[in-house]
């Protein structure tokens, strides 16, 4: 999502798109039961969220949003053993009912027998108990081993026609293309040929089907998967089979508001579930840097927290205790019920940190190596470091592992497009002292807000091959963009999220085939790949580490080191030769080009000495790790 009026690329904002449905339980699917009212004309229950819950699971006080007709003056009660109702009230229109239940240890997985009783019957509703899954390969939460790569599910590959629907049109950029989970799961073997560790999708939330919202960031219902990517059991296919080739799955989730078109935005469960109404409502002026520094501007920081999304999108109260608990209840749900590893949460800056504070523990306290990443879309690391967790600031923790890290990314944009020195990147990496936890930081060159990499270096592929060098040799867990890998072009939104070719019915030819590649793309891929290998042999390249030795106009050369290694990156993104000329220490007694051909590396007296070509990069390791790696 974007952070609209501080980005280079600034967009309308009423242009962005934004995304998020849910899934089922992954112990058992979930069955429609007819609702009906019983003993007379009781109150009316069309949905309960959550549909289910678990026995034994730590977060054992369950809220139970009912929604219905005729439900001012109704009580829901429990017949079942082990699941007592706490507490509830309803709204005034008589269409939601919230109730608070606990889940007793002497509860046992099955059917619950819930009914609403209201003056003349009652009425059942649906939930039930479940067993908790093995933990056995889910909910790893990443490291900064992991490459994470962003696939926008409707833009990928077409696995399914029968989920396509109607409105399915490609030659239409911001219609629904078909899209689908299955399309992602049938190219997970070339993912992992690439040397991809994580898979994050956009939102697979349900969205309006009558509206543009194949991005799936315009909410309609937190408990329902958008049914042109799939089912349920289509994903929780997916997630176990990404788990077996070792791959991990990241979910983007959005608690920060919802669709214009979601139920609650004319019918809201309580008075204040939202900030404002659709008739009188702020408007989000995107302030970060006020909201990590009131002082500087409170109206604006209030406005930011409580603003409307581009003055359309609903902004959830997360102040108001109910909501805080649906939204937090919410989470542990889908990471329950479909084993995923990680959330990248959208918009964080948006919504309180004293919200986030209660949030992450919830997680991680049902799985405590799961991983939560924060998007706040921001240039200056001191702004950027203020939402991770791990230092009390304005008297908060976070808790938030990890951050995107776009105060390097806009730094690598400058330097590659050659509209900055390389000295930017150094300052961006000189400011890590400002974050509790800089190596949980994603990187990345660009993402489904920006305009693509290789527009943004004037459609240079060269450029665009060193910007994977650059990326892959920084400190973090890397973030790749579907397409990257063949220097798939975009402009703005929605240019830059084009159909990966090769995904749809009637593609002339398929890049996910070496054969189907121009020589251009078949260039990128295989230096992506290389880079990926040598990134997985070299702890030096995954280190903590960089000195940088030179950084000039056109030129950048740093040290990297971890896990008791070294290896030196250089690279020329001018037109002329370059010469580097450096101290060899940790390097060993023969070192080798891991990456690209220079000119013949030298020797002597303490020092290494190479020539790189005009656009060109090296990436200089100890002879021991290139064997592991291969060329």
């Amino acid at each position: 999502m974007k952070s609209q009026q501080r980005r280079p690329m600034t967009r309308n904002p009423v242009r962005i798109a934004l995304l998020f449905a849910l899934l089922l339980p992954i112990s058992a699917p979930v069955v429609a039961i007819p609702v009906v009212s019983v003993q007379g004309a009781g109150p009316v229950v069309s949905k309960c969220d959550p549909p289910s819950w678990w026995v034994g699971h730590p977060w054992a006080e369950v809220q139970l949003l009912v929604r219905g007709k005729g439900l001012q003056s109704a009580a829901l009660r429990s017949s079942t053993p082990g699941v007592e109702i706490l507490r509830q009230s309803s709204n005034a229109a008589g269409t939601s009912l919230i109730a608070y239940a606990r889940i007793g240890a002497d509860a046992r997985p099955g059917a619950v027998s819930l009914f609403v009783h209201g003056q003349h019957g009652r009425t059942p509703v649906p939930f039930t108990l479940l067993s908790r899954p093995d933990p056995t390969g889910r909910f790893a939460g990443l490291t900064p081993d992991d490459v994470i790569y962003l696939i926008m599910p409707d833009r990928f590959a077409d696995g399914s026609a029968a989920n396509n629907g109607a409105g399915v049109d490609r030659s239409h950029p911001r219609a629904y293309h078909g899209g689908d989970i299955a399309g992602i799961r049938q190219r997970l073997t070339y993912l992992k040929d690439l040397g991809v560790t994580a898979i994050w999708m956009t939102p697979i939330y349900d969205n309006d089907d009558a509206s543009q919202d194949y991005h799936g960031y315009h909410t309609t219902d937190y408990y329902d998967i958008e049914e042109r990517f799939g089912t349920m059991d289509e994903f929780r296919a997916f997630v176990d089979e990404a788990h077996r080739m070792g791959i991990k799955v990241v979910q983007d989730q959005v608690a920060n508001h919802v669709g214009p078109k979601h139920p609650w935005v004319q019918d809201s469960p309580n008075p204040t579930w939202f900030n404002g109404t659709v008739e009188k409502h702020s408007v989000n002026p995107f302030r970060i840097d006020a909201v990590a520094n009131p002082s500087l501007d409170p109206k604006a920081m209030r406005e930011t927290l409580d603003g409307w999304f581009a003055g359309v999108l609903p902004d959830l109260n997360q102040d108001d205790p109910d909501v805080a608990f649906y939204l937090i209840q919410n989470s542990l749900w889908w990471v329950e019920a479909t084993g995923i590893d990680a959330i990248r949460q959208d918009t964080m800056p948006y919504a309180p940190r004293s919200f986030w504070a209660k949030w992450v523990p919830a997680l991680k306290a049902a799985h405590p190596k799961f991983t939560v990443l924060g998007e706040v879309f921001e240039r200056e690391p001191k702004v950027n470091a203020f939402f991770q967790g791990g230092a009390v600031r304005d008297g908060i923790d976070s808790k938030v592992d990890s951050l995107f890290d776009f105060p390097l990314a806009f730094a690598m944009f400058g330097f590659l497009s050659r509209r900055q020195e390389a000295s930017a990147i150094a300052k961006i990496l000189e400011a890590d002292g400002e974050y509790p936890d800089p190596m949980m930081l994603v990187t990345h060159a660009g993402n489904h807000d920006t305009d693509r990499l290789l527009t943004l270096v004037h459609g240079d592929p060269d450029a665009l091959r060193l910007a994977h060098v650059m990326l892959l040799s920084m400190r973090g867990a890397p973030q790749l963009y579907y397409g990257d890998e063949i220097a798939l072009p975009g402009g703005e939104d929605p240019d830059n999220r084009r159909d990966f070719p090769g995904g749809f019915p009637g593609d002339a030819r398929s890049a996910f085939e070496s054969i189907g590649r121009t020589v251009e793309q078949q260039q990128t891929f295989a230096n992506l790949k290389r880079m990926l290998a040598l990134r997985r042999e070299s702890a030096a390249l995954r280190g903590p580490l960089t000195t940088p030795i030179v950084a000039t106009r056109n030129v950048w050369v740093a040290l990297r080191e971890g896990g008791g290694e070294r290896a030196l990156v250089a690279i020329n993104n001018g037109d002329v030769p370059a010469s580097v000329d450096v101290a060899a220490d940790g390097l060993g007694k023969r070192p080798v080009d891991g990456l690209m051909p220079t000119r013949a590396i030298r020797m002597q007296n303490g020092r290494i000495a190479f020539t790189l070509e005009p656009r060109s990069a090296a990436v200089v390791l100890p002879a021991r790790v290139r064997t592991r790696a291969g060329r």
